[in-house]
């Protein structure tokens, strides 16, 4: 199973072949989000035979120690039992990134400010 960006063009194939979706997971919302600033990208996940199971527009903005992401009203998908494992996907994905690293530095940086006020 894999985790992996998609075109516009796989995931409006995908979004098609579900029964159900929210019009939060469309194009048409990536472009609105797109014009109010926000830089967005879809992302999927396939199962063992390469087959896309489950898609999403992911989108993001800078903020204070690194970016918010998200994916609002779920993701679409042709088999419910995927989702899981397209979660754990993104989040094994989100760990390490830079949006953790700099909160902890910024965590570090004020711990080490309390310290030395308190030896003060």
């Amino acid at each position: 199973m894999t985790f992996k960006r998609l075109s516009q063009e796989e995931f409006v194939n995908h979004s098609a072949s579900c029964t159900q979706h929210s019009f939060m997971q469309t194009v048409e919302m990536e472009m609105l989000l797109a014009k109010r600033g926000f830089t967005c990208q879809y992302v999927g996940h396939t199962d063992e035979h390469g087959e896309l199971t489950v898609s999403a527009v992911l989108y993001s903005m800078p903020m204070t120690g690194g970016l918010h992401m998200e994916i609002n009203c779920g993701p679409v998908s042709t088999n419910p039992h995927d989702l899981q494992a397209f979660y754990r996907r993104s989040e094994e994905r989100r760990v390490g990134k830079s949006v953790d690293l700099g909160g902890r530095r910024i965590i570090k940086k004020k711990n080490k400010k309390k310290q030395k006020e308190k030896k003060k």
